[in-house]
């Protein structure tokens, strides 16, 4: 008998908006707001949302930041984690005023940083960065996203801004490799086979709540390093046409990457878009429980991309 092992899917709002630049904190003139560059700190290579570990105390995690506009005073860094389900303080790591500049930390220095041990971390604990940078204006940007209000009217110099500084889609889109908040979790060690994954998987979260048989087959293939997931969202069938499609997963170690395929009927919701696709990215843990999947999907029907 296969045991049961957990597969969460995550369900992320996905919001879209396209002004590519950073603005100052001006809260009444739009216009001006607009004109001047902010502090925007940035990866050229983006450091790793993972990394693998025999031992807590020397496994490492490095990244560079640079700064693209060629205005940046200083960069201050802080650092939370999760460890165990438990959320700890954000504590400051350290602030340095020549770019690039280059971050190297071992698992004892973070765990110096944090106020714990290394005996405190395990494989799936979460550590999270996040920054603030200062222009050389004296303004301060971080990764709070501005909303404005044009008034009801079209002048761009009357509108009224509000929130952070820095604009969503610098922070939203990948592209732009934005250094104001990233993390990374400790993988399991050794090497994931198919055998490691296929087997009767319970459903934790489904993003949707609509969870009516939360439970998923996965068997191997077709590929070599691909599984296939048996219906992922056949639970939610019981209110559309009936159509079940099996979901293809691709794997590299405990990387996991869904490639865009259909995925499920609109009609389960009562709406009229036709077939959904999903995509995305995950990890798999094979030394949490009987092994753990978390996924990251992006949803799109004939209406539009809505979540992930």
């Amino acid at each position: 008998m296969n045991k049961i092992k957990n597969i969460i899917s995550l369900f992320l709002l996905l919001l879209i908006t396209f002004i590519p630049t950073s603005c100052d904190s001006d809260k009444s003139d739009f216009g001006s707001f607009l004109e001047r560059r902010g502090a925007f700190p940035k990866f050229v290579t983006l450091p790793p949302i993972a990394v693998g570990a025999e031992n807590m105390d020397e496994f490492t995690y490095s990244f560079t930041v640079y700064d693209p506009n060629g205005n940046m005073d200083s960069y201050s860094l802080k650092l939370s984690a999760n460890l165990g389900g438990s959320i700890t303080g954000v504590f400051d790591v350290s602030t340095v005023t020549e770019f690039p500049a280059t971050f190297s930390f071992t698992g004892s220095e973070l765990a110096a940083i944090l106020e714990v041990t290394t005996g405190d971390f395990n494989f799936g604990d979460k550590f999270f960065f996040t920054a603030s940078a200062t222009n050389n204006e004296g303004i301060v940007y971080d990764a709070s996203t501005l909303t404005y209000n044009n008034l009801g009217d079209d002048d761009p110099s009357t509108n009224l801004i509000q929130g952070g500084n820095t604009m969503e889609e610098l922070i939203l889109n990948t592209g732009y490799r934005q250094a104001f908040k990233f993390d990374f979790v400790i993988l399991c060690p050794g090497e994931v086979t198919q055998d490691d994954i296929v087997g009767f998987w319970q459903i934790t979260d489904d993003g949707l709540s609509v969870s009516l048989d939360p439970s998923v087959e996965i068997v191997s293939g077709p590929g070599a390093n691909e599984f296939t997931m048996l219906d992922l969202y056949g639970h939610m069938s019981s209110s559309s046409s009936g159509e079940n499609f099996d979901i293809i997963v691709e794997f590299d170690g405990s990387f996991l990457t869904v490639k865009t395929q259909i995925a499920w009927d609109s009609a389960a919701f009562g709406l009229d878009y036709g077939l959904a696709s999903i995509g995305g990215t995950g990890l798999f843990f094979k030394c949490i429980g009987n092994g753990l999947i978390d996924l990251s999907v992006e949803h799109t029907v004939a209406a539009g991309t809505y979540g992930k």
